[in-house]
């Protein structure tokens, strides 16, 4: 996780990369530009990733805002709480 969206950030972008096959699976060769959300559940949890990918670069950029990514995060991390019954 932490090679991917680094230890103290929440959202990542890459405007131009090579999709990892570990992530995006069978379509990582598809994968030009990528977004990252880390996902922090809970502290007995371990963290987990939200990844988009774009088959042309430059759909995700450095330059974008990353609040919204980092408001869907926050929501996926309440509804996984949720699921497995951790408190808040």
């Amino acid at each position: 996780m932490e090679a991917t969206v680094g230890e103290n950030r929440k959202v990542l972008l890459y405007a131009d990369t090579t999709g990892d096959p570990e992530i995006f699976g069978g379509g990582a060769s598809l994968v030009q530009s990528a977004a990252f959300i880390r996902l922090d559940i809970a502290e007995a949890t371990p963290p987990a990733l939200i990844a988009f990918g774009a088959r042309r670069p430059g759909k995700f950029h450095a330059e974008q805002g990353t609040e919204l990514l980092q408001f869907l995060g926050r929501v996926v991390e309440r509804s996984i709480r949720i699921w497995l019954g951790v408190p808040f």
